[in-house]
């Protein structure tokens, strides 16, 4: 597994450059004593999820468990290894907050939530058709044009950025 971090962080790790791995001596001690192993190391849980994207052997990073794990994980890391991807393309696309297309957002939202399980429930076909098509209706008018522009525009965005 591998971290972005600085020069500093990389040498309490026992690593020089930029990119840390895990070690047996630290997969260790956070096996031993999670709590311990932070404050001796500086590695907090929230660390071990820094960089995105593919690892060396094209499965996406994870947490330090995965250098120390057990068959069952071990059995699903080789099978799912192919089923993730990086969904951070698609992270924080609606509109920003206080704005009157984050108010059409919330109302979008609150109407599927009350379709949802409507929906879900209907004892026939017919009567899901006709609830989707009374929830598209509505969300239609509280804004969901404008919220799809939103979205496609930040979309858009990021891939420029991200170029």
């Amino acid at each position: 597994m591998s971290l972005l971090r600085s020069r500093r962080w990389s040498k309490r790790l026992g690593h020089e450059g930029w990119e840390a791995r895990s070690t047996p001596r630290s997969a260790d001690a956070f096996t031993k004593d999670w709590n311990e192993a932070s404050k001796t190391t500086g590695i907090r849980k929230w660390t071990w999820m820094i960089k995105n994207g593919p690892g060396s052997d094209g499965t996406p990073y994870d947490l330090i468990g995965r250098y120390k794990s057990d068959p069952t994980t071990d059995l699903a890391i080789k099978n799912l290894a192919d089923t993730a991807y990086d969904t951070a393309p698609y992270d924080n696309l609606g509109p920003a907050g206080g704005t009157p297309e984050a108010i059409m957002e919330q109302k979008v939202g609150e109407t599927i939530n009350k379709y949802y399980l409507k929906m879900a429930l209907a004892p026939t076909e017919q009567q899901v058709t006709d609830m989707y098509n009374q929830m598209m209706k509505e969300v239609e008018a509280a804004g969901l044009a404008k919220l799809e522009k939103v979205y496609n525009e930040n979309y858009q965005a990021r891939v420029e950025l991200w170029k």
